[in-house]
């Protein structure tokens, strides 16, 4: 496979051979004989060199990426063999629970002391490719379009609610159920995400919000506007579990049946290492202790479901 990878990096045989240190003839043999096997021819021989078929570029991404595992798993047998860990890179997605990151971060630095950890904090559409792409080992945001199953495997980490609120002297905060018309009679807000963006959750008449329409791909951004009475804030229980249970927010009566579901996302082959399999099983655990303290019933001043 290495072979094959040295042909194409190199764009020729005599090229390739002398960079791997083997003779031509040996080289011209071997991928002759996976060409037997694989049943399709790889290369085109030029004046210039050689060329991938389109059946060779095919099988040359199939390769990189076997070969790459194969040296993640060797890289990770010899650091365990040596009594090390090595380097886990991990994204978080911008819609989780700060308390959620806090967590993972301390309990991973607890559990693998001479590990390496990179976090970052990036938009859900640049995890996953950073995942593909082997920048990132695991990400952790909400589900979505852009994920197929195949080589990512997807492992359900937290989950909550997602509901309506305002400040208690909001003009919808009036206990009564409210149509998706009469609560975009008024500014709301809510997180950019297209998934989870209010006109998509909320539904409603064909052109809306009637009003001012606030969006941030964080929410404290937007909870000032909130707090003071400006707007209202369609959001995850937890965003908003604090200011409800201190009475600074109240729930509003309308029909939100959705909820934000996370899930860790790692490559299918990466999944047996151990700091990927360990780092998963902390996500999993974190989200279910941020659920049983986040995702009690909210306080719904006089709202009744119809």
């Amino acid at each position: 496979m290495r072979w094959l990878i040295a042909v194409a990096d190199h764009g020729s045989f005599a090229k390739a051979a002398d960079a791997l240190g083997v003779s031509q003839p040996n080289l011209s043999t071997s991928l002759a004989r996976l060409e037997d096997r694989l049943g399709g021819k790889l290369f085109h021989r030029t004046p210039l060199g050689s060329e991938l078929t389109p059946f060779g570029e095919l099988i040359l991404g199939r390769v990189k990426r076997v070969v790459a595992d194969i040296d993640e798993i060797r890289e990770d047998a010899r650091l365990i063999a040596r009594g090390e860990l090595g380097v886990v890179r991990v994204g978080l997605g911008a819609m989780l629970p700060k308390q959620f990151a806090i967590m993972l971060t301390s309990q991973l630095a607890h559990a693998h002391p001479t590990a390496h950890l990179q976090l970052s904090v990036l938009e859900r559409e640049r995890l996953l490719t950073a995942v593909r792409t082997r920048e990132l080992d695991v990400a952790v945001c909400a589900e979505g379009e852009g994920f197929e199953e195949g080589e990512l495997v997807a492992t359900p980490v937290l989950s909550s609610e997602i509901l309506a609120v305002a400040a208690p002297d909001h003009p919808l905060a009036c206990g009564m159920t409210i149509s998706p018309d009469e609560f975009y009679r008024y500014p709301c807000a809510g997180i950019s995400i297209p998934a989870y963006r209010v006109p998509k959750i909320i539904g409603g008449s064909p052109v809306v919000p009637t009003c001012g329409l606030y969006e941030a791909n964080a929410y404290h951004l937007l909870l000032p506007l909130v707090l003071s009475g400006a707007s209202t804030l369609v959001a995850p229980h937890y965003v908003v579990a604090g200011h409800l249970n201190a009475g600074r927010l109240v729930q509003l009566g309308v029909q939100i049946p959705t909820w934000v579901r996370f899930h860790a996302i790692a490559r299918r082959a990466a999944n047996p290492m151990l700091l990927v399999q360990s780092t998963i099983e902390l996500a999993q655990s974190i989200g279910q202790t941020l659920e049983s303290a986040v995702n009690a019933p909210a306080p719904r001043v006089g709202f009744h479901k119809p």
